[in-house]
């Protein structure tokens, strides 16, 4: 769906960002219970979300990259691993 069709809140600029967050928050959540090493499961969120933005720019008509969507998605990843860390599922590495 082209971003500009994705609904705005008052609170953050854009709705996208929030979904973005949100679907790497899960990603690494659910990376997580199968992995051993989360830095590098934060690192693979961060490339493959700067890769779907870059990939957007140059192959999907009507969208462009997004410095910001990457960055949601990065920080998404980190709270999942904050989050797993307080319910206490991993130990740091």
């Amino acid at each position: 769906m082209p971003g500009k069709e994705l609904p705005k809140l008052t609170l953050f600029d854009q709705f996208d960002k929030v979904v973005h967050f949100s679907f790497f928050l899960v990603f690494y959540i659910l990376w997580n219970s199968w992995k051993e090493k989360p830095w590098l499961i934060i690192l693979l969120a961060a490339i493959y979300g700067f890769a779907i933005e870059y990939y957007q720019l140059h192959c999907v008509a009507g969208r462009s990259f997004d410095v910001w969507d990457g960055v949601a998605d990065t920080f998404g990843a980190l709270c999942g691993f904050g989050l797993m860390m307080f319910w206490g599922k991993k130990t740091p590495v």
